[in-house]
């Protein structure tokens, strides 16, 4: 796993305490994706998005094609989740746009997910067919 990314958890540590479990620290997500397309470990723990971002990367070089060995990269359990927000501030009537801005906004982002041009953003940095097998 990433060096400082502290998501797996108390039972995880656990694991590595008891010598349950070997941890092997890389220095990106990158570093972790060839080590497994190299069958140096078994398994990782990463987020979905920025992996899947990499493989897609990685898919397009002449050196992933020459390490290929039909393997499969599966999501086997969630440690995690996190999500992101647009906050609004609520400083009185100091910004007197912030109620038109968030409905707007609002409107704007549910006409992108119905229309699926927040899954062509999405899919020009990561291949969501990969995510969406990673959930399965």
């Amino acid at each position: 796993m990433m060096r400082g990314d502290g998501r797996a958890g108390v039972a995880f540590d656990k694991m590595v305490k008891d010598k349950q479990i070997q941890v092997h620290l890389v220095n990106s997500i990158k570093g972790t994706l060839r080590a497994l397309l190299y069958e140096r470990y078994d398994c990782t723990v990463t987020s979905k998005s920025p992996s899947a971002w990499c493989m897609k990367q990685l898919r397009n070089t002449r050196k992933y094609r020459s390490m290929e060995k039909n393997i499969e990269l599966k999501q086997v359990a969630v440690i995690s989740k996190s999500e992101g927000y647009l906050g609004y501030s609520n400083s009185g009537n100091k910004f007197l746009y912030k109620k038109d801005f968030s409905i707007k906004f609002d409107i704007e982002i549910y006409k992108m997910k119905q229309s699926g041009e927040l899954d062509n953003i999405v899919n020009s940095f990561v291949d969501l067919k990969t995510i969406r097998k990673l959930v399965r």
